[in-house]
């Protein structure tokens, strides 16, 4: 059986962190000394557990340094192909494009046939939308990294 000092602590070990002490258990502690003194040194336990660990230890361990060693294998990317095209090269070939395009309209401006003028632009739509996904393709982090400033910002 427990006694009222037990049911008291179990009580109090009950509750959350942070949480405020209801005026009954409060009142029933006054009188209980000893669990007072048990709850005093458990919130000391608390406060001591929360600080970081700070134990220094030499870099010269090879123990840390197979660890260091095995980390830094395994963070190295397996492909080196991050961004093989620069912001600037696609800006000077959408302008190209942009300009080859303008021309060839108005080169092809002298097409009777309406299927031409159908087909050339069903053409020109293929090479612009491809275009269009082969950059955000390559450049997928900036755009990630844009959607979820905007994101933020809204929340």
């Amino acid at each position: 059986m427990k006694n009222d000092s037990e049911i008291l602590l179990e009580q109090y070990l009950e509750l959350d962190n942070n949480e405020k002490v209801p005026f009954l258990l409060s009142f029933r502690l006054l009188f209980r000394k000893d669990c007072r003194n048990k709850i005093k040194l458990l919130s000391k336990a608390q406060k001591i557990a929360k600080i970081p660990l700070t134990i220094v230890t030499p870099v010269t361990d090879k123990a840390i340094e197979n660890v260091i060693n095995q980390i830094e294998i395994k963070e190295k990317p397996t492909s080196q192909w991050k961004n093989p095209v620069s912001m600037f090269q696609w800006i000077i070939a959408g302008v190209i494009m942009f300009a080859m395009i303008i021309f060839s309209g108005i080169f092809t401006s002298s097409f009777s046939d309406g299927n031409i003028r159908i087909s050339y632009a069903l053409m020109i739509a293929i090479v612009v939308i491809s275009y269009c996904a082969a950059f955000v393709w390559c450049n997928m982090d900036f755009f990630v990294k844009k959607l979820n400033v905007k994101l933020v910002k809204s929340a």
